[in-house]
Formats: structure tokens, C-alpha cells, sequence
């Protein structure tokens, strides 16, 4: 099914994933779509080359960079051979129209906003559900950042935490990229447990891959692999 979480994280705890999205997940050995337009020596530090810019430049993956001039069309997940697992989407920093349609193309799509800190999680058929992103807007309290980024850790914060608390030097690049942008994480499951994707083409017991995820319409949006 289809399950909207709204915003469950600790207070203070999302500067450590919007530091964790932009400074530590694009780098290697993660693996980004520059990659194959750039040597490995250009794409080593992305967030050393583009905390001056504030414009990670990305196209494909799992983690979505999306500014206030983009948009993602509407689409089908369905490059993933594994049904059987959860979906979940993790969104940080401005909002997002959501338009969440049905398994046909031509179903009416419900809109919805997904805020800083939502969650939203498929499964099964739902999976497959079409859906878009039509554009992102500023956050609805209309502060440069949505109050949850404003917020700090608690001083008793365990040392062994996951969460960590973020530099001043690094929240300032972070909360500068956040004013105009949200970051999408999805977490996915693509092959069955102690499978995997084939090297060679064999007749007698071929893979039906599906072909990736296509988008229509405007999709100007950036995206990193994360694996």
C-alpha cells in the first residue's frame, strides 16, 4: 500500500541529513551519472567544487536535487526487478507538489505537498503507481528555511548517536543550498535477495530487464546514485 509519514524526526536531527546528502553520499565510491562525462579526478569532491556554486550538477540516481525551477514529469518506477520490498522517499528543504496518480497513465493523480522531514513509503502494486513532481515551492511557514531546519540537537545527544550535530562552517553551506532546493532520497530494493544483474547475454536462461525510468515533460531536476 501507500503510507504518508509526516515528518517523525528528532528535533534538530534533519541538518544531519541534509549534511549527510550533500557532503557525504555524492562522494566515491558512490557512483554518479557525471561519471560518465567527467574524469575520476573532476567528480572525486563534488561538495568541495560546488559549495561555491551551490549547484550540484547530477542527473540520475537515487538521490534528487531538486532547486525551485525544476520539475519531474510523469513516470513509472518500474527499472527494479524486486517488487517484493519496500519503497521509501525521504525529502529534506523546500516542499514539493506531489501528484500521485494510479497504475494506468490516464487515472486521475491526487496532489499532495511533501514538507521537510516527510516520508512517503510503497509497496507492493503501489509500487507502480504514476506520479510526478510538478514544481517546489517555498516552505509553508515562508522563512528562508522550514522551521524543522532551524532547529538544533539537544545538548545531551548521545556521542554514539547517528545523528550528529553539523559544524557551523558545513550547516552554512548546507542552509545556503536549502533556501532555494529540496533533496529527495529513495531507498529501493532493485534485485531479489542473492541475485543479480546478468554480465553476459545467455539464451538459455535470459533476464527480461525492464527498461529504465523514463520521464515526459520537463525534468530538470539533478540526480546522484547512492549504492
Amino acid at each position: 500500500g501507500f503510507i504518508f509519514i509526516s515528518n517523525p524526526f528528532l528535533p534538530g536531527s534533519q541538518h544531519h541529513w541534509v549534511k549527510q546528502y550533500l557532503k557525504v553520499y555524492p562522494q566515491k565510491p558512490n557512483i554518479c551519472n557525471l561519471d560518465m562525462h567527467m574524469s575520476p579526478t573532476d567528480t572525486g569532491n563534488l561538495w568541495e567544487k560546488s559549495r561555491d556554486q551551490m549547484r550540484l550538477k547530477a542527473e540520475a540516481g537515487i538521490l534528487i536535487y531538486y532547486h525551485f525551477d525544476s520539475s519531474l514529469g510523469i513516470h513509472l518506477d518500474e527499472s527494479e526487478l524486486d517488487h517484493s520490498w519496500l519503497l521509501l522517499s525521504f525529502s529534506f528543504g523546500q516542499s514539493a507538489v506531489i501528484l500521485l496518480g494510479g497504475l494506468r497513465r490516464e487515472d486521475s493523480a491526487t496532489p499532495m505537498f511533501m514538507h521537510s522531514g516527510d516520508i512517503m513509503v510503497m509497496s507492493g502494486s503501489r509500487w507502480l503507481l504514476y506520479h510526478a513532481v510538478p514544481r517546489i515551492v517555498s516552505s509553508p511557514d515562508k522563512q528562508a528555511l522550514p522551521q524543522f531546519l532551524l532547529q538544533e540537537l539537544a545538548d545531551d545527544t548521545p556521542e554514539d548517536s547517528v545523528v550528529q550535530n553539523v559544524s557551523e562552517e558545513d550547516w552554512a553551506v548546507c542552509a545556503k543550498y536549502i533556501q532555494t532546493s529540496q533533496i529527495n532520497m529513495t531507498v529501493r530494493q532493485v534485485l531479489g535477495l542473492g541475485k543479480a544483474f546478468p554480465t553476459e547475454p545467455d539464451n538459455e536462461n535470459t533476464v527480461d530487464v525492464q527498461p529504465g525510468t523514463y520521464h515526459e515533460g520537463s525534468s530538470d531536476s539533478e540526480e546522484s546514485n547512492v549504492k
